[in-house]
């Protein structure tokens, strides 16, 4: 799929620079790198450009649409991908896991530690590491809790002499909680 529409941009006389999350997070980056091995020789006047990063989810959303705004002001190729290194570290990922069997699913959880924590109400406090990876920083006991302390680690990351222009808080249909945690960043 990856060659497939790769291919179409190509046969357009386009340049491509894809952005995605870390091999660490996703199994279809040996795909992706392998379709871009076979495209630059069939079309090497074209340039193909794969920026792996540790952004996941919104983060990752956040760094290509900044990446597209700074291409729509008429920045190279070049400048595109050098402000995508460098931001791509000051993202910073927080957030709770709500329900143990994701993470269960996911492999990254054993079913006894997924049906122990569930009965315990543990909500582990997850980042992204620099290399991709998915980090669980703290385990809280309770939902309020949980959201409180993330509220606290989200504080812990704004340098108060260089505050960020913005600020994003993504939420999976829990909108009281994300206002609440706004109001207290």
């Amino acid at each position: 799929m990856y060659e497939q529409f790769f291919r179409t941009l190509l046969k357009e006389g386009k340049d491509i620079l894809f952005v995605d999350m870390a091999r660490a997070m996703s199994s279809s980056i040996g795909n992706c790198e392998e379709a871009i091995r076979r495209l630059s020789m069939q079309y090497p006047e074209r340039r193909i450009h794969f920026l792996e990063n540790a952004c996941i989810t919104g983060g990752l959303g956040i760094l290509v649409m900044k990446m597209a705004e700074l291409k729509e002001q008429g920045a190279s190729m070049d400048d595109v991908i050098s402000l995508g290194e460098r931001i791509e570290q000051k993202i910073s990922h927080r957030f709770l896991c709500d329900d143990l069997q994701w993470l269960r699913k996911g492999g990254r959880l054993s079913n006894a530690s997924a049906i122990v924590g569930t009965l315990l109400s543990i909500k582990p406090l997850m980042t992204v590491r620099s290399d991709g990876t998915l980090f669980a920083f703290e385990k809280v006991r309770g939902r309020k809790k949980a959201i409180h302390r993330l509220a606290e680690c989200g504080a812990e990351d704004i340098d108060p002499e260089h505050l960020p222009d913005e600020m994003w808080i993504w939420h999976a249909d829990c909108e009281q909680d994300a206002e609440g945690l706004a109001a207290y960043l």
